[in-house]
């Protein structure tokens, strides 16, 4: 995996976690509406859990960030490319 600022995550590092993944699109007003839960979801439980955000798209990276940072999300978001 590898997250929108080029961090690898290796899987061990997600052992004895639940693993979600979040796909969304900028234009899915569901997938807008659910990410200010999900933002405190992850807060509240992410010693547990990881959520990983992947935007459906297909948009060039820098693209992506400007929607994550937009939309606000916080929790971490993977390339999808």
């Amino acid at each position: 995996l590898k997250d929108v600022r080029g961090q690898i995550i290796p899987f061990n590092s997600l052992k004895g976690k639940w693993v979600l993944l979040n796909y969304w699109a900028s234009w899915c007003q569901p997938c807008l509406d659910e990410i200010a839960e999900l933002n405190h979801f992850y807060k509240k439980n992410k010693d547990k859990v990881v959520l990983f955000a992947v935007n459906f798209d297909l948009l060039p990276l820098p693209s992506q960030i400007a929607l994550i940072r937009k939309y606000k999300i916080n929790y971490p978001s993977l390339q999808f490319d």
